[in-house]
Formats: C-alpha cells, structure tokens, sequence
C-alpha cells in the first residue's frame, strides 16, 4: 500500500502543478515539509507540522464559486467533528465533552420527537469550519434513507465509508446567505494536499465550481457531483439530522482499498 500511496502522491503533485499553476509553488513547499513523510497517513504530530505552514493551513483561496440555483448545500460527516468544528458550543445537553454516540442519541431524540431538521444554532452560537478554517461541501441532496441511496450519494461527492462513523450527520446550508457572504470558494490542490482523493479542476477552463470523484467501484472512476469550499459559516445557517452508518453497510468503499488505490492511479495518469 505505501507504494501505492507514492505513486497517487507523485501523480498529485505532477497534476495538480500542471491544473492550477498558482498553487505550484505552494505545492512545492508543503513537498519540502513533508521531507518524506507520507501526506496521506499523518499522524497527530506531523498534521500539525503542517499547520504550522501558511501554506496549508490558511486553505480555502481559490477563486470565488458560483452556487447552483438551489435552496441548500450539503454535507456528511462524523458527530466527532460537527462538536469539534463549531467554535462557541453552548449547549448543556448534549455536551461538546459527550462521547459521540451519547450526542448521536440526544440529536435522534430530537429529531423523532420534532419530526424535522435540528438547527445547529440550537445548541451551538460562533462558526462552523475545520482547523484550516473551510470545509467541503456539495449541491448533491443527501436524504437519510434509504442508507444505500444515502451511501451511494456520498460516493458521488467522493466520501468513502470509512471517512464516516456509525454516528454521523447530514448537514445543510442555505446557499442565499452564502452567497450574501462570499463564503464559497473553488476547492484547490492545496486544500486537498493531505487527502489522495481529489479532482483537481483546470484554472485555464475558468471553472465556476470543484468536481468530485464519483468512487463507485467499475472498470474506472468518472467525476462526480460539484463541490466547494466554504469559508467559516455562522451556525444559525446550517441545519443537522442525525444517521447512523454501521460498519457493514452497502454500497462499501474503504479509501485504503487497493482497488480503489489502483482506480485513482489510473484516473489521475490519465488526466
């Protein structure tokens, strides 16, 4: 595996030089850091190495996206970090502290009791964002059931099964206040340095919005739904709902899998 980690690295870096030229020289710099570590298998220590580093940790600055004509965005992630990404959690119940699972159950309360989306700024004020101050998002819907269909649509904005927990959430954004805010940005090369799956897109092609990589397993990977990068977005923005992904859910696509490995490989050399 760790040849093949190499290998998708070099590609990376090759073609995200050539794609989006402005990020070259930063690319070449984080390169210098990285002084043989692998970017793709950090530890706690070398993650923040490269925080250190202006030239990764201040993210988010390709050019302004364009939003699709749509009321929201969304997102999926872990309940470990919607507690930990949003700055002022005020809420008492459940606590930034709790385990996620104790979190999980509080938020599937809610939401059985409600019958509707939570609003984070229920129990959260300040902003949401990840330590670099951006996170990824997309237009593609992702409804909570049925598990396959929602699985299938985090495939299509290139989020493997084991980027999630059993505990996860759905998140959404309304895209007018983004758009009042000029918060959503085209993903770069740079913020995506340290994950191996990443459509670069073609600055020369003047792109209005990121592409994903679509991981359902066939003879070879196709490009997937938009993605962007959004900046630092006020809690009362963005809305929650709760789901839970057990461990031997289907469709299954783990992001170390040398099948996968070797469909990237062919996906970025053919760029």
């Amino acid at each position: 595996m760790h040849r093949a980690l190499q290998i998708l690295y070099g590609l990376r870096q090759d073609k995200g030089a050539e794609r989006q030229p402005t990020f070259e020289t930063d690319l070449i710099d984080l390169d210098r850091i990285m002084a043989g570590k692998h970017p793709y298998r950090l530890s706690a220590r070398e993650l923040q190495e490269l925080m250190n580093s202006p030239n990764f940790s201040r993210g988010a600055s390709g050019n302004t996206a364009v939003l699709p004509n749509q009321e929201y965005l969304y997102r999926i992630s872990t309940i470990t970090k919607l507690l930990s990404y949003t700055t002022q959690w005020h809420s008492t119940s459940p606590r930034r502290e709790d385990l996620p699972w104790v979190a999980f159950r509080f938020f599937e309360a809610e939401v059985s009791r409600m019958r509707r989306w939570l609003p984070l700024a229920q129990y959260a004020g300040g902003e949401f964002a990840s330590p670099r101050g951006f996170s990824f998002w997309s237009s593609q819907e992702l409804m909570q059931s049925p598990l396959s269909r929602l699985l299938e649509n985090a495939h299509r904005v290139g989020v493997p099964n084991d980027w999630l927990d059993e505990v996860s959430v759905i998140m959404r954004c309304r895209t007018k206040y983004l758009e009042s805010e000029n918060l959503a940005h085209i993903p770069t090369v740079v913020d995506s340095f340290d994950s191996h799956i990443f459509h670069p897109t073609k600055e020369v092609e003047r792109p209005t919005c990121g592409v994903a990589i679509n991981l359902k397993l066939s003879s070879s990977l196709s490009t997937g739904r938009d993605e962007y990068v959004l900046g630092p977005i006020q809690t009362d923005a963005i809305e929650v709902y709760p789901v839970r992904i057990p461990g031997d859910s289907s469709p299954q696509i783990d992001s170390f899998s040398m099948v996968l490995l070797g469909l990237l490989e062919t996906h970025y050399a053919g760029m």
